[in-house]
């Protein structure tokens, strides 16, 4: 009995006492993060994806969902077509699971694509706050 007390208190000082500490939510996030990097490396070579697309369940233990949201064109120094982003979960400390994780990227998403998304899947809440600041409405041409 003495023994077990003595190791419980040695993991409280330490930091290692049985409640998640970021180190486990970091952990956590691994196999998401690999996961929206190979779909990114697989299809960056990829020109003529339909893009906005959904891509269902691809992503991490939990199968989350992904889109995949086009670069605008007029950004020639960018080396990225699209950017991929997790819809289901956020990463933590109001950050998405994006790839590649460029914030200066300018994303040419419609507005129209997004609402379809949210009638229709379940999105983060911390996810569809950025997608809608980053959305764009349909031109007069459009309406």
């Amino acid at each position: 009995m003495t023994r077990k007390l003595l190791l419980y208190i040695a993991l409280l000082l330490c930091g290692c006492d049985s409640d998640r500490s970021q180190g486990a939510a970091e952990f956590d996030q691994k196999p998401v993060w690999a996961d929206l990097q190979g779909i990114e490396f697989r299809n960056r070579e990829n020109y003529n994806l339909p893009a906005p697309v959904l891509l269902k369940g691809e992503i991490g233990p939990k199968g989350y969902d992904v889109i995949a949201v086009p670069v605008n064109k007029n950004e020639s120094s960018s080396a990225y077509r699209y950017v991929w982003i997790v819809i289901n979960a956020n990463a933590g400390k109001n950050k998405i699971y994006m790839m590649p994780n460029e914030s200066a990227l300018s994303l040419s998403l419609p507005c129209d694509f997004l609402n379809e998304l949210k009638k229709n899947e379940k999105i983060d809440y911390i996810v569809s706050s950025f997608l809608e600041l980053h959305c764009t409405p349909p031109g007069p041409a459009a309406r």
